[in-house]
């Protein structure tokens, strides 16, 4: 969520609501599972993993040739934990994320979630903290859960320049029938021009596996591209 992760694996900020806006988010309003979002994307959702539980993730950027891979942990509380490490190949460096999510209420079995999420990216080239953040999530299901949509606020600190920046995102997910869903999410950090990133997931292996692909737009550089993930679903302990 950092300033520096968001420069990697969302090229940050498009243009306009328009129809690059239309193009992302009308296939998903018209899907008929709750869906934990795949490290490509950067809306979260304001639902946890299984308790005692990990969850893993890795995704390669082909636009910006950088990978990542990421566990999640969840004991028996309503909050989780997650370590990720970024391999930044076009700039030839490794940056390490560690992330946390609290939930002020689930969305089982009250309709909605709401949720705390922050977390620090350290640049280990500089051997420093670069950035961190902290939003709120927010999460309701719609047409007997069949379809959720994610809403976020916050902000990020960037240490270097001693500067804060606003975050917002919104996305929407749900089943397209099969193994198949769909997610389509906007967002912007600071003044930025809002980017929209959608794709398409597979889950399989009775759903301990999951497969994304994405593509993510940058309309206001002319730049996009696409983002693959697989995702290991809980490991119980």
């Amino acid at each position: 969520m950092t300033k520096e992760h968001k420069q990697i694996r969302l090229w940050r900020s498009p243009q306009t609501l328009s129809s690059a806006w239309q193009a992302a988010l009308l296939p998903a309003l018209m899907l008929p599972t709750m869906l934990h979002a795949a490290g490509q994307y950067e809306v979260e959702d304001a639902d946890l993993i299984a308790p005692n539980a990990i969850e893993s993730e890795i995704w390669h950027s082909d636009k910006d040739k950088a990978t990542f891979a990421n566990a999640t942990t969840r004991l028996q509380g309503n909050w989780q934990v997650t370590a990720e490490v970024e391999s930044l190949r076009n700039k030839a460096q490794e940056n390490y994320v560690l992330e946390g999510k609290w939930l002020l209420r689930s969305l089982d079995p009250h309709g909605y979630g709401v949720g705390l999420f922050g977390g620090f990216e350290y640049d280990r080239d500089n051997e420093e903290i670069a950035e961190s953040f902290l939003l709120v999530p927010y999460t309701e299901g719609f047409a007997n859960e069949r379809v959720f949509l994610h809403v976020n606020l916050g902000g990020v600190y960037d240490h270097d320049d001693n500067d804060a920046d606003g975050f917002w995102g919104l996305a929407v997910e749900g089943g397209l029938g099969g193994p198949f869903e769909g997610v389509a999410e906007i967002f912007s950090t600071g003044g930025d021009d809002p980017a929209w990133q959608t794709g398409l997931r597979a889950v399989i292996f009775d759903d301990q596996v999951t497969v994304d692909a994405s593509w993510i737009e940058n309309e206001e550089s002319g730049e996009g591209g696409w983002a693959f993930g697989v995702g290991i679903q809980p490991v119980q302990f």
